[in-house]
């Protein structure tokens, strides 16, 4: 696993919603679903075997990049409203697309979709590649 999935995966962890528990056959009371609101990540490492099993299961089914046809508009569209990203890719903690610095110039058919889903598109050197509001990709691009 490289850094950029493993970040991924983090990601999904903190956006895993109570349904996606129910649905995995996780119940948990207010105060645990609190719990893991809070601090997911912490939660998980408490879980016993069996519960954080059923959660890693959901996990890697939002990883699972390799049945998302990046060329079809519908699959592409559910797959980045649930979290999916293209492979090489992870949102980072401020739900900027991150995009290996070797894909700026080759991303993948349907990039457009893609980047037209996120407010903000960093490479992973930090390099802007879209900005919502225009400034920091134009400051970007004067140097």
């Amino acid at each position: 696993m490289t850094r950029l999935e493993f970040r991924n995966r983090l990601c999904i962890l903190r956006s895993v919603d109570e349904d996606e528990l129910r649905s995995a056959g996780i119940r948990l009371s207010d105060k645990d679903w609190l719990s893991f609101c809070l601090d997911p990540f912490r939660f998980f490492l408490k879980m016993d075997d069996e519960t954080a099993e059923k959660l890693w299961r959901v996990i890697e089914s939002r990883c699972a990049t390799s049945t998302v046809n990046w060329n079809s508009h519908v699959e592409a569209s559910t797959a980045l409203r649930v979290g999916i990203v293209p492979p090489g890719c992870s949102i980072n903690s401020a739900g900027a697309l991150v995009i290996p610095d070797t894909q700026e110039g080759q991303f993948v058919r349907g990039s457009s979709l893609i980047l037209a889903h996120f407010d903000h598109v960093v490479t992973t050197t930090g390099r802007v590649v879209k900005s919502r509001d225009g400034a920091a990709l134009k400051a970007a691009r004067a140097l």
